[in-house]
């Protein structure tokens, strides 16, 4: 197993073990995610890198209204860009996203049932991609970048759906200025 992987699996143990000890509960999620990067030989114009995701994340609850949450993701997308069609997938890049921050309930019915909006910091890892095909137009990337990360969502009784835009921040491509990924995604998820 390389360093990479390592990592990636010791700080997702970290991040549940931690999460849970909060007792709000832990979050799974699943979905659909799309990246874009800034530079058009990886994704030109009118082309995406669509995907599927998985996640848990966790609240910590100082207020009513105020929760920091962190999560963890693993994402899977296309590595070359094409339009639409999520269900199809053959050569693929797959990460591994985790993110600290705030949300705050915007509209509370109750309880349980709320509309809220949320801020992050993301680092994410690039576990692996595919490195020798020659269609692609970048073969060398970096592991590591990080994000900023803005939401909105919702939580109906045990129910979540969530909306979120990451910004990259770090260059992806290696040697390429100007090569950072976007990302979107929507879940549904579960609280236990």
């Amino acid at each position: 197993m390389n360093f990479t992987k390592s990592l990636f699996l010791f700080s997702l143990l970290f991040c549940i073990a931690s999460l849970s000890a909060q007792n709000k509960g832990i979050h799974i999620n699943a979905g659909i995610a799309v990246g874009q990067n800034a530079n058009v030989q990886m994704t030109p114009e009118g082309t995406a890198h669509p995907g599927i995701f998985i996640g848990l994340s966790s609240r910590l609850r100082p207020t009513n209204k105020f929760s920091i949450f962190g999560s963890g993701k693993y994402v899977d997308l296309e590595f070359i860009a094409k339009e639409g069609d999520f269900a199809t997938r053959t050569e693929t890049m797959k990460w591994a996203k985790f993110r600290l921050g705030g949300l705050y309930k915007v509209v509370e019915f109750n309880k349980s049932t709320n509309i809220r909006v949320s801020a992050a910091g993301a680092i994410d890892l690039l576990l692996d991609w595919p490195d020798d095909l020659p269609a692609a137009p970048f073969n060398r990337f970096n592991t590591f970048t990080t994000g900023v990360v803005l939401g909105l969502g919702a939580d109906i009784r045990g129910i979540t759906i969530d909306f979120e835009y990451e910004i990259g921040i770090l260059d992806q491509i290696t040697d390429v200025p100007d090569s950072a990924f976007s990302y979107w995604d929507l879940g549904i998820g579960v609280v236990f």
